[in-house]
């Protein structure tokens, strides 16, 4: 382990379900069945995460809601974990025994809501029809009940046509943040959705015109573009995602299949975490980093190595890119094991 290395994750992404009530165009999961914990495994692997003592852990899904077990794991995450964020497609608001149990402990989180489109025709377009209007009804109980919460936009065609409508949604309700992240293709059906270098380009400069004019809330742009000189760049070194089954990979953009570092039914996250598979993965994704943080491309989709890999996405990576061949030829060396 490098000196640069962290002891444990300092975020943890926890995919509780694979279940949802959309089935969005362009969801990681596209609709697939996952493989879940029971009852029991699933509440060893809130210990897993307290006793790893991350600053912050994402419950995602799916529509975590739905995860049967959702109430006991929130009593055992909340008491102990800075900052929770909980993402929703707007169910939440339905669930009034969760809301309570997040309102007592609201100081320590964040209800994020997905927002793809500035009205309903393109916001249903990628999600289902009633979707639109169930989000905004969300974020208006979240803001009456003083929750926290910020909007989460992926990236797609489909968003970029009304970015204006989705700055007014963001000032409307009053939520902290308006949060930008790139969309990760994982199957041919999505190429259709994904934005060219150019298309990505006219956005971000279309969302720094739109910035100045809308108040009360702050902006956070995708991670892996560079914006004049500052590239914040992957934090897939500092973090990792456990998926419903209990299994532990660092980058699920990378396919889930082929990334597993461990899992928490046979192991402990400190386990997984220090294991050479893991250690060598961080060391090779900050190597990743460094070479791309030192490059002058402007608007390029690197450092994410899981949008270089995709073939398909050449388009938006410069043909010079001295990771891209590497990174396509071996994806994400070293390989990975499926135990520690």
């Amino acid at each position: 382990m490098s000196d640069m290395d962290l002891s444990l994750p300092v975020g943890i992404v926890w995919i509780i379900t694979g279940d949802c009530t959309l089935r969005c165009r362009h969801c990681l999961h596209e609709g697939k069945n996952h493989s879940e914990l029971e009852r029991g495994g699933q509440l060893l692997v809130a210990d897993a995460i307290v006793s790893a003592k991350p600053f912050i852990v994402i419950l995602s899904g799916g529509e975590p809601v739905l995860s049967p077990v959702i109430v006991p794991v929130l009593r055992k995450l909340l008491p102990l974990v800075p900052r929770i964020i909980f993402t929703t497609n707007g169910l939440l608001a339905e669930r009034s025994d969760v809301l309570d149990l997040l309102k007592k402990w609201k100081q320590h989180v964040t209800i994020q809501v997905s927002i793809d489109g500035g009205d309903a025709a393109y916001h249903d377009a990628l999600r289902g029809a009633g979707a639109f209007d169930a989000a905004l009804g969300s974020l208006g109980t979240f803001s009456e009940d003083g929750l926290r919460t910020e909007i989460n936009v992926t990236l797609t065609e489909k968003a970029t046509g009304t970015l204006e409508g989705i700055f007014a949604i963001a000032e409307r309700y009053r939520v902290e943040r308006l949060r930008f992240g790139r969309f990760v293709p994982q199957s041919p059906a999505h190429e259709c959705l994904e934005l060219s270098r150019d298309a990505l380009h006219q956005t971000l400069l279309e969302i720094a015109e739109l910035q100045p004019r809308y108040h009360g809330f702050a902006v956070s742009l995708p991670r892996t573009v560079r914006i004049g000189m500052n590239r914040s760049g992957c934090d897939a070194s500092s973090k990792c995602t456990v998926l419903p089954d209990g299994s532990v990979t660092d980058c699920i953009f990378l396919g889930a299949k082929k990334s597993v570092l461990g899992h928490l039914g046979k192991n402990s996250l400190q386990e997984i975490w220090s294991s050479r598979q893991a250690v060598q993965r961080r060391e090779w994704f900050r190597k990743l980093e460094h070479i791309c943080q030192s490059c002058g491309e402007p608007f390029c989709a690197s450092p994410c190595a899981a949008l270089i890999a995709q073939s398909r996405t050449s388009g938006t990576i410069p043909g010079h890119c001295p990771s891209a061949k590497s990174i396509r030829q071996s994806i994400c060396p070293p390989k990975y094991s499926p135990h520690p």
